[in-house]
């Protein structure tokens, strides 16, 4: 049995199969070597001879394998007959038990009695490193000295909140000469959830006024009681609708064999940030999404600007594409698996070069705050 070996990545997987040649009927579980992360791959590995009709499975005290149910063991790969393999995730800093058995693999066979066990074994993954401390928050506003205050945030009251003095980072950006821009860093751990507001170095002059913020951003630029991932310019204009709602556009789709209406809203600074890009999401039912359409409306519009004024989430171009009645049922069903069942084709399909040739759209994550 390898429990654990200390050696070079390149070397670790060399040295498992020597350790399994010479002991050809010893199980082997391997630790992968990729970085530490709450949850691990790790491989289990064994080798052994079956007769017709069984194949081995895993079966350990972790869910993931089985939860010491033989009727639900991990059945293992016998790509490489006689050696057995299978490579799971399992939660990292765990410590748990498992078995090798052979039993029926056949349909219906699940309980069958376990024809050979190997001895119980023990092993631990390694525990999730901690997250690094990597919050920054820059904040743009005419008060000398602001105090930042801070608490993790929590479903439930999230404890008291913390004072953190702000430090001068430089003048604001053009158009706002009024302003400064203050700055703090490394007051939280990275990825995780926070709340603040913030106050002149007496405790007054609230902001924003009441309440908090809240985000799990770890590169925020607070300006005119927004938040961002970036920069912004000195006013950006607010979301918008990209289309005038007596006339919307259409395009034709040839996949579907008709005439659509699109409605394309696109976010905050969208004009004064044309280098920015952003993902896109597609709506069905457009009548309703951003309009008053015959079933009301989903005001997707003043949603999707809330939460990225707040922080719950990135700038997106939200595309919204109209229905057709009569086929409005197919736009949100699967396209046909078979000959004989009915046909559907997704309706994006034809939309994203056409609808947003002229949006700056991007498959790849917006830019972080830039260093000044």
């Amino acid at each position: 049995m390898l429990q654990s070996i200390k050696a070079k990545p390149l070397a670790l997987a060399a040295l498992a199969a020597a350790l399994s040649l010479s002991m050809p009927s010893a199980p082997v579980l391997a630790q992968s070597t990729q970085a530490l992360a709450p949850r691990q791959n790790v491989t289990f590995e064994v080798t052994q001879t079956t007769s017709f009709g069984n194949s081995i499975f895993l079966v350990g005290d972790l869910t993931e394998l089985g939860a010491s149910s033989t009727t639900s063991a991990i059945k293992l790969s016998p790509a490489a007959y006689p050696i057995w393999r299978a490579t799971l995730s399992l939660p990292a800093g765990r410590t748990f038990n498992y078995r090798f058995i052979a039993r029926a693999d056949g349909t219906g066979q699940q309980a069958s009695v376990p024809v050979w066990t190997s001895a119980n074994f023990s092993q631990s993954t390694a525990a999730a490193p901690r997250p690094t401390i990597s919050k920054a928050i820059w904040l743009t506003w005419n008060i000398d000295r602001p105090v930042m205050w801070w608490r993790p945030a929590s479903p439930t009251s999230g404890g008291p909140f913390v004072a953190r003095p702000m430090e001068y980072f430089g003048p604001a950006v053009a158009g706002r000469a009024a302003d400064r821009q203050w700055f703090t860093w490394g007051f939280h751990l990275g990825g995780e959830a926070y709340d603040f507001y913030f106050t002149d170095s007496n405790g007054n002059s609230r902001y924003p006024a009441s309440g908090s913020y809240s985000t799990n951003t770890d590169g925020v630029f607070v300006q005119d009681g927004q938040l961002y991932s970036y920069t912004p310019a000195a006013s950006p204009a607010v979301a918008r609708r990209d289309y005038n709602p007596a006339s919307v556009p259409s395009l034709f789709s040839p996949q579907l064999n008709q005439t659509r209406g699109y409605r394309v809203y696109v976010p905050r600074g969208y004009s004064e940030h044309p280098d920015r890009r952003y993902p896109v999401i597609y709506f069905h039912d457009g009548q309703n999404v951003f309009d008053q359409g015959s079933f009301g409306t989903w005001a997707a519009g003043s949603t999707l600007a809330n939460l990225q004024a707040t922080g719950q989430m990135q700038e997106v171009i939200a595309v919204g594409l109209d229905n057709v009645g009569s086929t409005r049922l197919a736009d949100s069903q699967r396209p046909a698996t078979s000959a004989a069942a009915p046909t559907s084709t997704p309706v994006t399909s034809s939309t994203p070069s056409s609808l947003t040739s002229t949006q700056a759209t991007a498959p790849s994550p917006t830019r972080p705050i830039p260093p000044r």
